[in-house]
């Protein structure tokens, strides 16, 4: 996988299981922030990379702040910011559901791109 650990089939069931509850809480900013949060962090974990992971958990309130602001700036210039963000994460996962992680990498880097492009938020 992108981050060189072994993906298994537990880590691809919580991820599945959050990008859902993403979609099920698209209209609660607050929820879904949660749920995107969550998302980025199963991510990591799924690296089984002790230093992503560590790294991860040491930023998460950070992230999750990062991501809450950028998320309502990026709404005030595209109402369907939150449809993106589940496009992007929906590619994600497709791919690593399907072991494809050379498209599960180039996922992440335009969703990354995307929101670098797109927000610059500043904390």
């Amino acid at each position: 996988n992108p981050t060189g650990g072994v993906l298994e089939k537990d880590d691809i069931l919580k991820i599945e299981t959050c990008y859902k509850n993403m979609i099920d809480n698209k209209n609660n900013i607050d929820v879904f922030v949660d749920y995107d949060t969550e998302f980025h962090v199963l991510l990591c974990g799924a690296s089984h990379n002790s230093l992503i992971i560590n790294t991860m958990k040491a930023s998460r309130h950070c992230f999750e702040k990062v991501v809450r602001g950028a998320l309502i700036k990026s709404m005030t210039k595209n109402p369907r910011a939150i449809d993106v963000t589940i496009d992007f994460h929906g590619k994600i996962l497709s791919a690593l559901k399907e072991k494809n992680y050379r498209d599960a990498a180039s996922a992440m880097k335009e969703h990354i791109s995307y929101v670098n492009i797109t927000v610059k938020y500043e904390m």
